[in-house]
């Protein structure tokens, strides 16, 4: 195991800590993906929170980008409460040590691919950069604050546990 990990912390990543949804969570009102496409669309947001309502759902535990620029210490006090208490109620259950192996269907074709940790302090937003970890597509420069703001402190990206 620990050659592994070397092996991963060689190229900025590492063995992730797994949490998944417990049996019983509505996965469709859990599941929800912040897609930069609808960065510029609030009334899609609000569509996200009307089916969520109150049940259990990733759409509090990250804030969209349609909402960076209006960023609240509340917002990030109130996702990194939700966390905790997923964590705490059984809501999300930690698997054990391991990877997960994931298939895409592409219209070109299937894509493989393993789910990691990555270290952000290795990520290199900016064309022609060199770091171990590089974006695939454009990277807004100006988001990543508020984003790193907003993670920072989190119980879940950062490893420090469930509290």
């Amino acid at each position: 195991m620990e050659q592994l990990q070397n092996a991963f912390a060689a190229v900025g990543a590492r063995l992730p800590r797994i949490l998944l949804p417990a049996a019983g969570v509505d996965l469709r009102r859990f599941s929800v993906i912040a897609c930069d496409q609808y960065s510029a669309q609030p009334e899609y947001w609000d569509r996200v929170t009307q089916l969520v309502g109150e049940a259990p759902s990733t759409l509090r535990m990250i804030l969209p980008e349609a909402y960076l620029d209006r960023e609240t210490p509340q917002q990030k006090a109130d996702i990194h409460a939700a966390m905790r208490q997923y964590c705490q109620d059984g809501t999300l259950q930690e698997l054990p040590e391991g990877l997960i192996y994931l298939q895409r269907r592409l219209p070109g074709g299937i894509r493989n691919g393993l789910m990691v940790a990555l270290d952000l302090e290795q990520y290199a937003c900016h064309p022609g950069e060199t770091g171990k970890i590089r974006a695939t597509e454009g990277t807004v420069p100006e988001r990543i604050p508020p984003r790193m703001a907003v993670r920072r402190g989190d119980t879940i990206q950062f490893g420090s546990g469930p509290v």
